[in-house]
């Protein structure tokens, strides 16, 4: 169902990326990977999730980067990364929540948007 809509994206990204002689036979090679979009686990090994290979996703793991990356055909970073140093050890693994004082000042999303619910 995706497929056409991740191969033009691929190739367009690609080719405005530079770096990619033919964008095409590049989206040929990675759409493959990317749909149907099942992140694929192999049970008892290391999670990873990088250009050459998924394997699961570690929560350290800047997913945005890497999807980013293979699109583009070249490295490419946001700025934007997981705070490690909030990801727990053990169950459920996800980011602490931050609490009111590392808030303040912060506007709610809905002001910043306009939304009036």
């Amino acid at each position: 169902m995706f497929t056409t809509v991740v191969t033009e994206f691929v190739q367009t990204f690609g080719h405005l990326a530079g770096q990619i002689s033919d964008p095409a036979d590049y989206a040929a090679t990675i759409v493959p990977r990317l749909v149907p979009a099942m992140l694929p686990y192999q049970i008892g090994s290391t999670a990873e999730f990088c250009t050459m290979r998924f394997n699961g996703r570690p929560l350290a793991t800047d997913a945005f980067d890497v999807m980013l990356t293979l699109a583009a055909g070249t490295t490419i970073s946001d700025g934007v990364t997981p705070d490690l140093s909030r990801i727990r050890t053990e169950f459920p693994y996800c980011g602490a929540p931050y609490d009111d004082t590392e808030q303040a000042g912060m506007r709610p999303l809905r002001e910043l948007i306009g939304l009036s619910y």
